[in-house]
C-alpha cells in the first residue's frame, strides 16, 4: 500500500473490503506453519516466488480454499489448488473477440491489454448465462 499511490491503493482496498462477498481470515500460528512448509518446499526445489504469494498460498491451503490467480508462479506451489474462472457465454465471446486483435500491433499498443491475463480467461470454460 505504500509508495506514491498510497491514497489511491488505500481506497481500492477499502472498496474491496466493503464488498459483501469479501471474507477476511486471520493470520494464525497455523498459517505460519503452512507458510514455513511451503517456503521450505520451494527452497528445496530452487524455486523463488514473491513472498506475499507464499503467504496467500499458505492461507488458502490452511483453509482448504482454492486460489484464482493470473500468476503462473503459483502453479509451482505444491498442494495449492488453483481454480479457473467460469465465464458467461457473452463474456467468453467478447474476450475471444479481443484476443483476435493481439497480433495487430496497432491495437496492442493502443489498448495495452495484458494478453497473458486475457489468454488465461479465454482458457476458462464458457458457462450458461441463464
Amino acid at each position: 500500500l505504500n509508495g506514491s499511490r498510497y491514497h489511491e491503493n488505500r481506497q481500492i482496498l477499502q472498496r474491496f473490503r466493503a464488498k459483501p462477498r469479501t471474507t477476511w481470515v486471520p493470520i494464525t500460528d497455523d498459517t505460519a506453519r503452512w507458510f514455513a512448509d511451503t517456503k521450505r518446499g520451494l527452497r528445496k526445489r530452487g524455486t523463488s516466488i514473491p513472498i506475499n504469494d507464499v503467504w496467500i498460498a499458505a492461507s488458502c491451503m490452511e483453509h482448504g480454499a482454492g486460489l484464482i490467480s493470473f500468476d503462473s508462479h503459483c502453479e509451482r506451489i505444491d498442494g495449492l489448488r488453483l481454480c479457473r474462472p467460469v465465464l458467461f457465454d457473452e463474456s467468453h465471446a467478447a474476450l475471444r473477440e479481443i484476443m483476435r486483435f493481439q497480433h495487430f500491433k496497432r491495437y496492442h499498443l493502443e489498448f495495452e491489454y495484458d494478453w497473458d491475463k486475457l489468454q488465461f480467461l479465454c482458457s476458462a470454460p464458457a458457462g450458461s448465462s441463464g
